[in-house]
């Protein structure tokens, strides 16, 4: 009845008792063949193995997502160790170097070997400047000494001369303020710390 109504050839999700049936309708010789097949159940196995494969897929992206985050961090470990090892850094210490992890690669030794190699070098160049600083702080001091001593000799044959005396009054504050910095550079080459340690904030609206 339902299915005489179907032309030849075949037929999917054709409603039949309440159910959806795949129909072949053949015609042989003027006899008409009408084969018809229960799909719903079909239907069901497939919708189950398509949610199945969901499942896997999201699993298999789970787990490749875990593998990349523990990959990530194994490999950006040593860079965030050797990241806190240069932030660690003193620039008014010497002799400071940064140590390599123990599960660095390569690519983090041969940078941590980069970085030891400029606070090396960085370390001779404070130490030459140290040295210049304060031979030439040494090689000062004679002649401001000889400055200030025959500028005392002069106050003192010059007493009378009212002239003189301004010139000769400018001539000791000069010597005195070059003696004071080169004190200062000495103490800047041998105990920079020193300085720092000795210094006070103060305002300088007040002064």
């Amino acid at each position: 009845g339902e299915l005489a109504a179907l032309p030849v050839g075949l037929h999917d999700e054709v409603r039949h008792s309440g159910s959806e049936h795949v129909v072949l309708v053949r015609e042989t010789a003027g006899v008409r063949a009408v084969l018809s097949l229960d799909i719903v159940d079909l239907e069901v196995g497939e919708r189950r193995a398509a949610a199945g494969v969901l499942v896997l897929a999201l699993a298999a992206v789970l787990i490749l997502a875990l593998f990349a985050w523990l990959l990530a961090g194994r490999l950006l470990g040593p860079v965030r160790t050797l990241a806190r090892e240069v932030d660690q850094l003193q620039p008014a210490l010497l002799g400071q170097r940064v140590a390599l992890a123990s599960a660095a690669s390569t690519e983090i030794a041969g940078i941590t070997a980069a970085l030891n190699g400029y606070l090396q070098r960085h370390d001779g160049f404070v130490e030459r400047e140290r040295a210049f600083v304060d031979s030439v702080s040494h090689e000062l001091r004679t002649p401001i000494a000889v400055i200030a001593g025959a500028t005392e000799v002069l106050s003192q044959r010059l007493a009378a001369d009212a002239g003189a005396r301004l010139p000769l009054q400018r001539i000791r504050q000069g010597a005195q303020g070059m003696e004071q910095l080169i004190g200062v550079l000495l103490v800047l080459a041998k105990d920079p710390g020193r300085l720092r340690d000795a210094s006070e904030r103060f305002d300088l609206e007040v002064l």
